[in-house]
């Protein structure tokens, strides 16, 4: 499993790591974040280049622009977590389950699939 964390975020990353036994992915974090076995570093702009649907959870500050706060609801897997801040709307994608005056938490829902009988022919 693989958690993102960017910015200030970034600076819990070896704890959120062991708590959670996971790999962490620190985006643009400060000097005081360090690499190690299971936290790698990353500089973005407004993409993050990892899969659709992959990791289990982002956080993102405001240092992040819209596009990437876009672009790290598409990498969450249904059912996934994303932390974003208030000065950007969260995604029409996700369901904000909470809000304050400094961030949203939001979920992005499990996908869909239809279900329909076949017809079979006689």
């Amino acid at each position: 499993a693989t958690i993102v964390l960017g910015g200030m975020w970034a600076e819990a990353a070896q704890e959120v790591s062991m708590m959670t036994d996971s790999r962490v992915l620190a985006l643009n974090p400060g000097e005081a974040v360090a690499e190690s076995e299971r936290v790698g570093l990353v500089r973005v702009g407004h993409k993050i280049p990892l899969a659709e649907g992959k990791v289990w959870g982002v956080a993102l500050d405001a240092g992040f622009s819209p596009e990437a706060v876009s672009a790290a609801t598409r990498i969450v897997r249904p059912g996934g977590r994303v932390v974003g801040p208030a000065s950007i709307p969260a995604p029409g994608r996700v369901a904000v389950l909470a809000r304050d005056e400094n961030h949203w938490v939001a979920e992005k829902p499990a996908e869909t699939i239809s279900l329909s009988r076949s017809k079979v022919s006689k």
